[in-house]
């Protein structure tokens, strides 16, 4: 009897202890199966993440909170000619023109306290001439800004020449060509 008795409960235990642990097992199962999908959802938003980054129209920079360059994509390096090796491990500051650096220091600090910026800024290429960019920045976290480039030289070029033959057209319909006064339009 007191065989039967213990087998008995044994019997009731282990099935309840089976329950139990095939439940567990199937919670984790459906755990195991969630994080799965949550990996491959990470590994596709990287690989779109990675696409842009190396395909995108403008230049970019990847830049720590001392300005440092972390990484830059391969149309920054086109743009201003320089290797990667050139670029990683420098300055950003170093790029500047120097007229440019006089109104860093609140642009960096708007950058970290998590403003976006859109800025002209004048590029130094690894020829030594200046290209004039726009530069849009944002921080994307605590030690890391992205900075935007796209170069507007020749739209900078195009925009003053207009404006003179502008200025120049007006000359013309306001001073009389022979006498070089005013003329009637004028008043």
């Amino acid at each position: 009897t007191i065989i039967l008795v213990f087998t008995y409960f044994f019997e009731k235990f282990r099935h309840k202890s089976r329950g139990s642990l095939e439940e567990k097992n199937n919670l984790l199962q459906q755990e195991i199966g969630e994080r799965l999908r949550m990996e491959k959802s990470l590994r596709d938003s990287e690989e779109r993440y990675r696409a842009i980054y190396l395909h995108a129209a403008e230049g970019i920079l990847l830049i720590d909170a001392q300005g440092l360059i972390v990484e830059c994509n391969p149309q920054i390096l086109h743009m201003l000619g320089y290797l990667e090796s050139n670029l990683l491990g420098r300055n950003v500051f170093s790029l500047y023109h120097p007229e440019d650096l006089q109104h860093l220091p609140s642009q960096l600090d708007k950058l970290l306290a998590g403003q976006t910026i859109f800025i002209e800024r004048h590029l130094r290429t690894a020829s030594g001439i200046y290209l004039l960019c726009e530069q849009n920045g944002k921080n994307i976290n605590d030690n890391l800004l992205i900075l935007l480039y796209r170069d507007i030289t020749e739209r900078k070029i195009a925009e003053i020449a207009l404006e003179r033959a502008n200025q120049a057209l007006d000359q013309m319909a306001h001073i009389d060509g022979l006498t070089q006064i005013a003329n009637r339009r004028k008043f």
